[in-house]
């Protein structure tokens, strides 16, 4: 989950296929960030398929109209020779319910965490909750906290009738805003969601170039996409794009490639492939960044060619403790290959 945010990939849903994740409660430092733009589809989808009406008794209204209490009213008014009084139960069907009332109040939530950002993405964000408000104008959110809805969240999704359980997902993200939890998407638990498809390969390229690009100014150099800005692999000749997942630039001149393999150790192939970068550009530095398990070491040299070409093995803690720290250590990393 935290790769997938970090790299703007939002996992692919299998529509109709339901399963249980698990979540560790007070683990997300930023839990508006982590779970804004997949609470706002969601959101969307409660808005297009119908907001949950439900019916609600006001009891002893004493205006006219709804159904006559009887008991209550010779209890209230007819033993006391109060002939003209009476004693009413109104019952209307109203969006103010609890389940509405957490979408709103978690709604506000976001728009307080984002209307003080100056970012661009985060005004957008902001305009698609402010109109995402009107569906539910008239529903009472200031009656529910952040605590109660970490404690009544559940009992009111299994509460939901079957006409509305677009409702679940929206409800799940507003209980973990709420509680600061976190997804652990390899454990079944009881937060439910239709089932995530993810391509983690693609999802460690993207994290993997969107920390580099993040980090522009430390490594002292321009970074780029290598399959939006694609190189030519014959200077003369063919034109055989190559395509880098990051490549560096300082002035004109590429100074480092690096390619992320989601692999326990880069093959053959992986290799050659980063030799060809480097010949294509004239660049005499190349990454293979892959993911580090148990003790390894997280950077080494993959060695040196005759023509000067350093190739190292950096590896990026996924398990680490402080994920925010291991990326200002791979970062470093990083600017020890370019230097």
């Amino acid at each position: 989950m935290w790769m997938a945010w970090r790299a703007g990939i939002a996992p692919k849903v299998l529509e109709g296929l339901s399963r249980g994740y698990a979540a560790v409660e007070g683990r997300a430092d930023d839990p508006e960030s982590l779970y804004a733009a997949v609470f706002l589809r969601a959101l969307e989808d409660v808005a297009e398929r119908g907001v949950l009406k439900r019916y609600v008794s006001h009891n002893d209204d004493p205006r006219w109209g709804g159904r006559i209490e009887i008991a209550r009213s010779i209890e209230r008014h007819y033993a006391r020779g109060v002939r003209f009084r009476h004693s009413f139960v109104r019952t209307e069907l109203t969006a103010d319910n609890t389940a509405n009332r957490i979408l709103k109040h978690t709604i506000h939530r976001l728009l307080r965490h984002f209307e003080r950002s100056g970012r661009r993405e985060d005004r957008i964000l902001a305009s698609g909750f402010r109109h995402l408000l009107l569906p539910l104008t008239g529903v009472e959110q200031t009656a529910i906290d952040d605590h109660e809805i970490a404690r009544s969240a559940e009992a009111v999704i299994r509460s939901l009738p079957q006409s509305h359980r677009h409702y679940e997902p929206a409800l799940w993200l507003a209980y973990l805003i709420a509680s600061r939890s976190v997804v652990i998407l390899e454990q079944i638990g009881r937060v439910e969601f239709e089932t995530l498809v993810v391509d983690a390969a693609s999802i460690f390229e993207a994290y993997v170039r969107a920390i580099c690009l993040e980090h522009q100014g430390a490594l002292l150099c321009t970074v780029h996409d290598g399959n939006r800005e694609q190189l030519r692999l014959f200077r003369q000749g063919a034109s055989y794009p190559i395509k880098p997942d990051v490549y560096f630039r300082r002035g004109a001149a590429v100074i480092g490639v690096a390619d992320a393999k989601y692999k326990l150790a880069p093959s053959e192939q992986d290799r050659y492939e980063v030799l060809s970068y480097c010949e294509a550009t004239q660049s005499k530095r190349a990454a293979l960044v892959c993911p580090a398990i148990a003790d390894q070491t997280l950077a080494s040299v993959v060695g040196v060619t005759s023509g000067g070409i350093r190739v190292h093995l950096l590896r990026f803690n996924l398990a680490a403790g402080d994920m925010l720290s291991e990326e200002h250590r791979f970062v470093e990393e990083m600017r020890g290959v370019l230097a």
